[in-house]
């Protein structure tokens, strides 16, 4: 179903979707056959492509907001993500700190994040106070905004390089440990947590609940509020944290997540560039859930990619551009449609091509 009211507007939309490309499987001879999706192909064979050498999903994010960043430094997810968070001191810098559990292997420890372990406002609130009476005189101010996202406020910036918490789920987190000229001192610090955790009331309950427990934070995303240059969006379409922080940022408004672009049009009144987040692969991807994967891009076939393609043809959309957090952008239009010499690809064609290590 069209929306006929949309056939005299300008309208651009841009799907962000990071997974796009599925998990890369580190046993190729037993990779699981990779599913036919016509309208997905055809879109990702005939589009215009870009690439830019950022990768990741939050470099993607910032560089959708024309964000200023260093890159020598982490980039300032906290601070952004604090916004979403309704946080009103913005103005400080900070770190996220967030509950993880390391699972011990014979050879390794591995992440799992914060999701899986369900924490409620009352736990997360009990442990961070654990934490505190002990680093309290060290300056630490630790928060726990929301059971998933807690957040470090120290009193002078540490000098560290870390990793976004969800490249390092499912895998051993020894190559991942904070870095740089602090890095040791931060790990030393790390241990002392687990130490403490390892002890705490709520973990101990939790244990007897059969529950995991949070034996450990994970300390990432350090830095200020950045400055954005612009943005070139009428408006957010999803709730994702950091990309949320960024619109309340540059106050550009935000809806809920759409069921389908058919909804999506109905509701999209304003003219111009429209931004689109679907990150339900991501999980997929972190713990190399194949069907989990499989099932997101059906639908993304099904509720998207055909309605948009014939919103396209018949004039009620302009174009559709699909980000992926590879660093590769493929933009679509009704004159790309009719590029018939582009030979149609498969969908493992663009994997085994553009897939990276995130």
């Amino acid at each position: 179903m069209v929306n006929n009211n949309s056939i005299t507007r300008k309208q651009t939309l841009s799907l962000l979707i990071p997974g796009l490309l599925g998990p890369d499987f580190t046993d190729k001879e037993n990779e699981p056959a990779i599913p036919t999706l016509p309208m997905l192909e055809t879109i990702l064979s005939r589009s215009r492509l870009s690439i830019t050498d950022q990768t990741g999903y939050e470099a993607i994010v910032f560089r959708l907001f024309d964000v200023e960043c260093s890159r020598v430094t982490d980039l300032p997810v906290a601070a952004v993500t604090r916004i979403y968070d309704q946080d009103s001191n913005k103005d400080e810098w900070c770190m996220r700190a967030d509950p993880v559990y390391l699972q011990a292997e014979k050879d390794c420890l591995r992440l799992v994040d914060s999701k899986q372990l369900r924490l409620d406002q009352e736990q997360a609130d009990a442990l961070v106070a654990e934490i505190m009476a002990s680093f309290s005189d060290d300056g630490w101010r630790l928060r726990a905004l929301t059971p998933e996202r807690w957040y470090l406020s120290l009193p002078a910036t540490p000098s560290i390089r870390t990793t976004p918490v969800h490249r390092v789920i499912g895998r051993n987190i020894e190559p991942f440990l904070p870095q740089g000229p602090e890095g040791k001192k931060w790990q030393s610090l790390l241990n002392e947590t687990q130490i403490l955790l390892h002890t705490a009331p709520v973990n101990i309950t939790r244990e007897q609940r059969g529950e995991l427990p949070v034996n450990s934070l994970w300390f990432w995303g350090g830095g200020i509020l950045p400055k954005i240059n612009r943005s070139n969006w009428v408006e957010i379409w999803g709730n994702e944290p950091l990309l949320s922080g960024l619109a309340r940022q540059s106050v550009t408004p935000t809806s809920e997540l759409p069921a389908s672009f058919d909804v999506w049009q109905q509701n999209a009144v304003t003219t111009g560039n429209h931004l689109l987040v679907l990150d339900q692969a991501r999980s997929a991807v972190c713990y190399q859930d194949f069907e989990d994967w499989r099932q997101f891009l059906q639908g993304l076939e099904m509720n998207w990619l055909e309605d948009a393609c014939k919103a396209i043809y018949d004039g009620s959309l302009e174009a559709l551009h699909i980000y992926s957090d590879t660093g590769h952008t493929f933009r679509f239009n009704k004159k790309s449609g009719k590029r018939w010499w582009k030979r149609k690809r498969s969908l493992g064609y663009f994997r085994q091509k553009y897939l990276q290590t995130r």
